[in-house]
C-alpha cells in the first residue's frame, strides 16, 4: 500500500521557502503587528521545519524514540534560541525595540518552536516505519 503522505527532502526544502515568502512578506507589510497570532504560527513552523532537518541527519542512525524525542526537541530549542538572540541583537545595533518583545513574547515565541518540534516527533513516529526502511 502507497502512504498518502510521504516526507522527503524536497519537502523540506519547499516548506523552508513558503516560511521564508510568509516571514518576507510580514516583514514588508508588517503583518506581524496587525495579526498577533502570525508570529506563534511562524515559531511553530520554524520548530517543526528544524525538528525535520534533524530527523534527516538522524535518520541513518535510527535512535530510540526517547532520543530521537529529546534530540528533535534540543534542535527547535537551540535554534529558537539562537532566533531570539539575532532578534535581541538586532535591535540593539539598530537601538530599537522592533524585532525583540518582552519576556512573556520570547517565552511564547521558544513555546511554539518547541511545540513544532514535538510535532514533527509525533508525525515522525506516526509514520516511522515507512520512513526509517527507506
Amino acid at each position: 500500500m502507497q502512504e498518502f503522505f510521504k516526507v522527503e527532502p524536497r519537502f523540506v526544502l519547499i516548506f523552508l521557502l513558503f516560511i521564508a515568502l510568509i516571514h518576507s512578506w510580514a516583514l514588508l507589510t508588517s503583518a506581524y503587528f496587525f495579526y498577533w497570532w502570525l508570529d506563534m504560527a511562524m515559531h511553530f513552523m520554524g520548530g517543526l521545519w528544524v525538528a525535520l532537518c534533524a530527523f534527516f541527519a538522524l535518520k541513518k542512525y535510527s535512535p530510540a524514540d526517547y532520543v530521537l524525542l529529546a534530540l528533535l526537541l534540543g534542535a527547535a530549542g537551540v535554534l529558537g534560541i539562537l532566533w531570539e538572540f539575532m532578534e535581541f541583537g538586532l535591535d540593539v545595533i539598530f537601538n530599537s525595540a522592533v524585532f525583540q518583545g518582552d519576556l512573556m513574547d520570547t517565552l511564547s515565541d521558544l513555546f511554539f518552536d518547541l511545540l513544532g518540534g514535538a510535532t514533527a516527533y509525533l508525525f515522525i513516529i506516526s509514520k516511522k516505519n515507512s520512513i526509517i526502511k527507506e
